[in-house]
């Protein structure tokens, strides 16, 4: 006989720090998420790794990017423009799979530091006038990425070593590879 109310065989063991009594309020604890999540971007930006100067290079198609430590990358807009955290969801996948297509019709028109630096302001347009649209990005993601994705244009630069474990499938193919020469015989087949 079924009388509509089972007990639950697993009861949940008894805490006293998730005594309701002591729990915070939705309310304040979604403003104190807010709260302590702006003063983790602050934090990010308040590094020291503030935009000195930025400039469209190359018709539009790089961005020469100078950081206040006195390094400076040259950025693919292509790059840029798929970097952009608008583009992926909470997850970090993609939102859409189409704008993998579009990032290389855009160039970049103008890009200018913004905020003392913090931020970068990139306007890229595209070859219909209705596409053109103007991101932000803040100065410590491109700083962070820059070793990896830009090509380095002051002196000091080292190259960036690979993480080990990573690279090509076809490194052994590379390493073990003939060149063709002009005395070359093409194979022929029956």
């Amino acid at each position: 006989v079924f009388s509509g109310v089972q007990s639950n065989p697993f009861p949940p063991p008894a805490h006293s720090e998730l005594d309701e009594t002591k729990m915070i309020p939705a309310s304040i604890a979604s403003k104190r998420s807010l709260v302590s999540g702006a003063v983790a971007a602050q934090r990010l930006s308040s590094r020291g790794v503030k935009i000195v100067s930025a400039s469209p290079v190359n018709d539009g198609k790089q961005v020469d990017i100078e950081f206040v430590d006195r390094t400076s990358y040259r950025f693919h807009t292509a790059w840029i423009k798929d970097a952009h955290p608008n583009l992926t969801g909470s997850d970090y996948y993609r939102k859409s799979a189409k704008t993998v297509f579009e990032v290389d019709d855009f160039t970049v028109e103008s890009a200018k530091p913004m905020e003392g630096g913090d931020k970068i302001q990139v306007h890229f347009k595209n070859c219909n006038p209705e596409n053109a649209v103007t991101e932000e990005y803040v100065s410590s993601f491109l700083h962070a990425f820059a070793p990896f994705v830009g090509r380095p244009l002051h002196k000091e630069a080292e190259p960036v070593q690979c993480l080990p474990g990573t690279g090509s499938l076809l490194d052994g193919l590379y390493q073990n590879r003939k060149g063709w020469h002009s005395d070359l015989e093409m194979p022929t087949f029956d």
